[in-house]
């Protein structure tokens, strides 16, 4: 009877470490293939970049980053894997590889964007309006698709514009830098050049934010009623920064230089 025991011990004992041991293992492969996951979106992510260092995809670079710490950590000190954390990873991974599949951003060149010294909505062309209408419900669709893959989770629309100019001053009390003047907190100071590169800045940013308003507000309408769907706005201003969607080094007055870029994200909040 002793020995029967004993060997029932033996056995059971054998069957845990053994389930234990796959547990470990099926541990490792999850980790090594969350790493491989990681690393290719992180290429992906970076040769978009490549095109335009300020997307909103840069934001995904850190969360990017965070998971491979993670991944660090747990090859280091395997009890601080954690099943759920590698889920709500892996959802994070797959969203924003479905974001670059859904979305290129939108560059609105010289001949669709803002006249020389404007960036009221009236200036911005017909063209231009459409392109951004085109955009706005490419973005409704693919949030009420992303709605339907990902249920009873929350979404976030992240929308990024960028605005940039060329390197015209603008006339000296004349009605733009007055409103430039009303609308600036700080006193705007220095040489000539010093207070046209901000003169710019500042105009670069108005644009920006016209079309932010002007597409956020067409997202609103159609999502009204959707109370899980928030919009959150980024808006920035580059002013006489050449941008890298440019590839030649144009000159310091050429309008090529004079673009406005839409950059979107569906974000699925776990």
């Amino acid at each position: 009877m002793k020995i029967l025991k004993i060997m029932w011990f033996i056995i059971i004992s054998l069957t845990l470490f053994a389930c234990i041991g796959m547990t470990v293992k099926q541990q490792e492969q999850n980790i090594v293939t969350l790493q491989n996951d990681v690393q290719l979106t992180l290429n992906k992510v970076n040769k978009k970049l490549e095109n335009n260092p300020e997307s909103v995809l840069k934001n995904s670079v850190s969360a990017l980053d965070s998971i491979l710490e993670y991944t660090e950590t747990v090859k280091s000190d395997p009890s601080k894997f954690s099943q759920e954390k590698i889920q709500a990873y892996m959802l994070k991974i797959a969203i924003i590889n479905e974001n670059m599949e859904r979305f290129s951003d939108l560059t609105l060149q010289t001949d669709v964007s803002f006249p020389l010294g404007t960036y009221k909505l009236k200036k911005l062309s017909q063209k231009g309006k459409n392109k951004i209408t085109e955009l706005a419900d490419k973005i409704i669709k693919s949030t009420q698709e992303m709605g339907d893959k990902y249920p009873n989770k929350s979404i976030k629309i992240i929308l990024k514009t960028i605005g940039y100019t060329d390197e015209i001053g603008i006339v000296t009390g004349g009605p733009l830098e007055q409103v430039i003047i009303k609308n600036t907190p700080r006193n705007i100071e220095g040489s000539p050049s010093e207070k046209r590169k901000q003169y710019n800045q500042i105009l670069s940013k108005f644009r920006a934010s016209t079309l932010n308003k002007y597409i956020v507000q067409h997202l609103q309408q159609q999502l009204s009623g959707t109370n899980t769907v928030e919009i959150k706005a980024e808006i920035l201003g580059l002013g006489e920064k050449i941008p890298s969607t440019t590839k030649n080094n144009y000159k310091s007055k050429d309008p090529r230089r004079r673009i406005c870029i839409i950059s979107p994200f569906i974000e699925i909040i776990p």
